[in-house]
Order: structure tokens, then sequence, then C-alpha cells
């Protein structure tokens, strides 16, 4: 399962701070880059008026989103130009009960469907009780690739990203299945751009 990364911040940062911060890039295999990245992430997180101040913003602008900002999809907001191998993300959870995952159903928000990833990233709840997860771990090199083939995942945990908590998902061995969230919630990414 992801790496439970402990609160260690009390002071909270700018987006702009936080981005600037980012783009000096972390190294997910260093330990001391990965809790400098995890302390930022987590100062940004203690800003709760930021994300809200955005899209405020973004909506009084009329922002488009560029070509690769919409290809996250609808519930991803890019924070960052990716910078020093790195961005930031802010992603969006709704609950069952909410009008946009009546209308589209879970598969557009990858709900249920187990995943690894081939890059690092750490993530943060920000808002709400947070998404739902499965977790299971895999050794990568037991895999040959074959469409269909049977990974041998082996179950750790269910928990929930509940506001605060800290994860760092690790490239190719950390397989997570979400699921929705009670009510709207929200996570805070950053993303390490080089695939492992």
């Amino acid at each position: 399962m992801p790496r439970v990364i402990a609160n260690t911040q009390d002071s909270a940062a700018t987006l702009e701070e936080t981005v600037e911060a980012v783009a000096q890039g972390f190294d997910p295999l260093d330990e001391t880059s990965l809790l400098d990245a995890a302390a930022r992430l987590e100062r940004l997180g203690n800003n709760r008026n930021f994300l809200g101040d955005l899209l405020i913003a973004q909506l009084r602008e009329g922002c488009r989103a560029t070509q690769a900002e919409a290809a996250y999809g609808p519930q991803v907001i890019v924070l960052s130009a990716p910078s020093g191998g790195s961005f930031l993300r802010a992603n969006i959870w709704p609950g069952e009960g909410e009008s946009c995952f009546r209308a589209s159903g879970a598969g557009s928000f990858d709900y249920g469907t187990a995943h690894d990833h081939n890059f690092d990233f750490l993530t943060m709840g920000y808002f709400g009780p947070g998404y739902r997860s499965e977790y299971f771990e895999i050794d990568y090199r037991e895999i040959a690739g074959w469409r269909g083939e049977r990974a041998a995942l082996r179950f750790v945990e269910s928990s929930t990203l509940h506001e605060g908590r800290l994860l760092h998902y690790r490239a190719h061995r950390d397989v997570h299945a979400q699921y929705p969230p009670e009510t709207t919630s929200v996570s805070l990414n950053l993303m390490h751009m080089h695939a492992g």
C-alpha cells in the first residue's frame, strides 16, 4: 500500500510559494527530497482557502483548460505547469449521491478499477471525508504484461484519504482501487513526471 507520511507541518503556504518550491522537483528515491516535497504539499494543504479562491477566479475569468489539463478529465484541476520534473494538481471526487456521479457513472471517475502507476506521486486529503480505497501491493517483476494476465495482488488494507492524510504512491508497486466518498472530496497531488 502507499506509504503513509506523518504530518509535521503547522504552517500554511500559498499556491505560488508551493509552485516555486516544487520547481526544484523531488526525487522519490531520496528520503530527504521525498520528505521535503511532502512537507511542501502538506503546507499547501494547510491553506484552506487557496483552491476555492482559484476556482472562483477561473470561473470569473472564463478559463479554458489546456490540452494537457483536459487530458486528465473533468475532475482534475492542474495547479502548476510541469517544472523540475513535477507538477501539482487537485482532484475532485464526487460521491454517489452527487448529480455528476449519477449522470456520468463510476467509470467516468475510474472508481472501482484497480490500477498502479508508472511514476511516484504524493497525495493528500484536502477536503471532505475522502475517497475509499482498497490497497494492494504487487511484484512488478513477476508480470509479463500481456492483456488478460492475472496479476498476483497482495491485499493490504481498505481505508480513506481523509483530510490531512498524506501518502506516497510508489511506481509499479502500489495498486489501488478507489471508490466514491460519502460526499464530495478533494485531494491534492504532487506528481513526479519521470516514469519508473
